[in-house]
């Protein structure tokens, strides 16, 4: 081999070396990539629920309270705190307000998988990361009907009081209700209206818009919406992690037994226990503002 031949080889095999490790690396997928994201729990008050819709003063009540208006409905979120956020068997955990991150994800097509006390099983969603960026995201959420959420005032045992006053009695959070719940019946529905130290199964409709009425949600989809924002129902949804949407042993699961508020016509000592969540009486009581300071 001559002189010029020899050099030309080697020229080659040097350009050879270099070129593939600079090709991999543009592509390489074994790099790896940060996953990170917000999952949220959202809340629906479906237009399809009324046939007239919301009235311009119950759309403002709503508005006032947070629920956002789509063309689905209203939508109120909560974030999915305490959530297993879960991809290619690496795990994580969702912080208070819902966010969560990963780290090492390969580049690919995936399925995360979400676990969260809301809902029964584990929810999946698809997800692709392509080789080129380190970082990609993926928000979470986990629709809830309101419609199917609340259930109508006769799952609680409904009764006339006569008392002009409740007696209180500020060592016992439970002792001092009265029954104080009164039905008002019209076309087929069933509305109530409670007295302040009411025995209730949960306080889910005492936010500060609301005006001391159960509504039958059939009937009044939005106005229950009203009534049920910044109670302590909605309350301990977001901020306490209480499993109130949860089908088994939520509190509108279809065993009042298995209810986490039990009926207080079962055990009033498990009754309205969101509110013992967040230190307030479990006795009805209204809010006086959108924090929930409640005029026991």
């Amino acid at each position: 081999m001559n002189q010029k031949l020899a050099l030309t080889v080697v020229a080659a095999v040097l350009a050879a070396s270099v070129a593939v490790p600079a090709f991999a690396s543009q592509g390489d997928n074994a790099d790896p990539k940060t996953l990170k994201g917000k999952a949220t729990l959202q809340m629906v008050i479906p237009f399809a629920a009324s046939h007239t819709g919301p009235t311009d003063e119950e759309r403002r009540l709503l508005l006032a309270g947070g629920w956002v208006e789509t063309t689905e409905g209203f939508v109120k979120s909560y974030p999915m705190t305490n959530a297993t956020v879960s991809i290619e068997g690496t795990t994580t955990t969702t912080d208070n307000e819902g966010n969560y991150i990963i780290g090492g994800v390969k580049a690919g097509k995936h399925k995360v998988s979400v676990t969260h006390h809301s809902f029964e099983g584990s929810k999946s969603y698809d997800l692709n990361i392509d080789n080129y960026n380190k970082a990609t995201s993926l928000n979470l959420s986990h629709k809830i009907d309101f419609m199917t959420f609340m259930e109508p005032v006769g799952s609680t045992e409904t009764r006339e009081s006569t008392a002009s006053s409740p007696e209180y009695d500020p060592d016992n959070p439970y002792l001092g209700g009265w029954y104080g719940e009164y039905a008002v019946s019209h076309s087929g529905h069933t509305d109530a209206t409670y007295g302040n130290q009411s025995y209730v199964t949960c306080n889910r409709f005492n936010g500060f818009l609301g005006n001391q009425t159960y509504y039958d949600k059939w009937a009044h989809p939005f106005a229950s919406g009203t009534n049920f924002t910044q109670s302590d129902c909605d309350i301990a949804i977001g901020s306490y992690g209480a499993p109130c949407l949860n089908p088994s042993n939520g509190d509108y699961a279809s065993d009042p037994y298995a209810r986490y508020c039990k009926s207080f016509g079962i055990d009033k000592y498990s009754s309205a226990t969101c509110s013992l969540d967040m230190s307030h009486r479990p006795l009805y009581h209204k809010h006086t503002s959108f924090s929930g300071p409640s005029g026991y």
